[in-house]
């Protein structure tokens, strides 16, 4: 399998337990980018350092949110991927979807 450029370290499964995921957890990387990306075809996540440096339930959101790719299998921040956004991050850290995009709201994310 082919692994992200600018690669730091891969993610432990064990740094975001605290997510409801399914058994088949895609691998995820913590990477020297910009942004963090679903790689839907390779199965696996990148999330970017400073992403981390901003606090565990703000790394988990964002693991959350780029894993809800993979499981929903879209690019797009459509219903099918809230649908799992949303089973898939803790309802406490839901709210860093709305920074990111305002138009979660619409699909139930709230404040």
């Amino acid at each position: 399998m082919r692994k992200p450029n600018n690669l730091i370290r891969e993610i432990s499964i064990k740094e975001f337990k605290d997510l409801s995921l399914p058994r088949a957890i895609p691998r995820a990387y913590l990477v020297n980018q910009c942004r963090g990306r679903a790689y839907l075809k390779q199965g696996f996540v990148t999330i970017p350092k400073w992403a981390e440096a901003k606090g565990k339930d703000y790394f988990l959101w964002y693991v959350a949110h780029e894993l809800s790719h993979i499981l929903a299998r879209t690019k797009y921040h459509d219903f099918s991927f809230y649908k799992i956004f949303m089973m898939t991050c803790p309802e406490k850290l839901q709210h860093y979807e709305l920074h990111y995009k305002p138009t979660a709201a619409k699909f139930g994310i709230k404040k």
